[in-house]
């Protein structure tokens, strides 16, 4: 994941549930509607995504977060303090 796209998430999680899900519906009328019909790649791409589910090959949005953050960490371990990135 961008450091851009963990800010944003660590942003959107500042909100409450209603405002959140305010802010998706929002965001959803903003992306340009995909009309294009699945290729075969797209619909095995799903298929092995579900079966990956069945199996309980997941994790949960906390521990996405919690890797997330732990990789930022170890990103900034590579740039000493007080130098610019």
């Amino acid at each position: 994941m961008s450091e851009e796209a963990i800010r944003v998430a660590k942003f959107y999680d500042t909100f409450s549930e209603d405002d959140q899900e305010a802010i998706f519906r929002f965001m959803m009328e903003l992306l340009p509607y995909d009309d294009e019909p699945l290729t075969e790649e797209d619909l095995e791409a799903i298929r092995i995504g579900e079966e990956q589910f069945a199996r309980g090959e997941y994790i949960s949005l906390d521990e996405l977060n919690r890797q997330c953050e732990a990789e930022e960490a170890d990103s900034m371990e590579d740039f000493p303090m007080g130098e610019a990135v």
